[in-house]
């Protein structure tokens, strides 16, 4: 939705990532989205540059450390 800040992550989720995705999501509305293992190159150059906005724009919000 406009306006809502969304990370887009491919491969198997690290440990621990469960937990960071669920705080940012409760802390700071910051959508987190696992999308799998397969990566095509176009998907791949799509999810950087979209995550270099939402990261960009969550870290003016809220600080330089909410990704952390």
């Amino acid at each position: 939705a406009k306006g809502t800040l969304r990370l887009i992550y491919y491969g198997l989720p690290v440990p621990g990532a469960e937990d960071h995705d669920r705080r940012s999501k409760v802390q700071y509305g910051i959508n987190v989205e696992w999308r799998g293992c397969i990566v095509s190159e176009d998907d791949d150059a799509y999810a950087r540059g979209y995550n270099g906005v939402s990261e960009a724009a969550a870290k003016s919000k809220f600080g330089p450390n909410v990704l952390d």
